[in-house]
């Protein structure tokens, strides 16, 4: 079994229903989208039930969020400092 290839990770805010926001690690790999709360896989994502990934721009406020659309499931919001 061949491992997963890393192609991105990074520490990120994931912003609930409620507006609240917890640090996550986000990681990016050739085959998945992993939520990472300290030591703990919260969600695995598979990149072939992803819809698309939505970033929000100027004029917004929030610059900085992106949302992950996944249709058989539930989104997932995040502020990133990267821009």
């Amino acid at each position: 079994m061949l491992a997963d290839k890393l192609y991105f990770a990074d520490k990120v805010k994931k912003i609930n229903s409620f507006d609240w926001s917890q640090e996550r690690t986000l990681v990016i790999t050739n085959s998945a989208i992993y939520n990472i709360h300290k030591k703990s896989v919260k969600r695995v994502i598979p990149l072939k039930e992803i819809g698309g990934i939505t970033k929000t721009i100027a004029p917004s406020k929030n610059v900085g969020e992106f949302t992950i659309h996944v249709p058989r499931e539930y989104d997932y919001r995040f502020s990133s400092a990267a821009k």
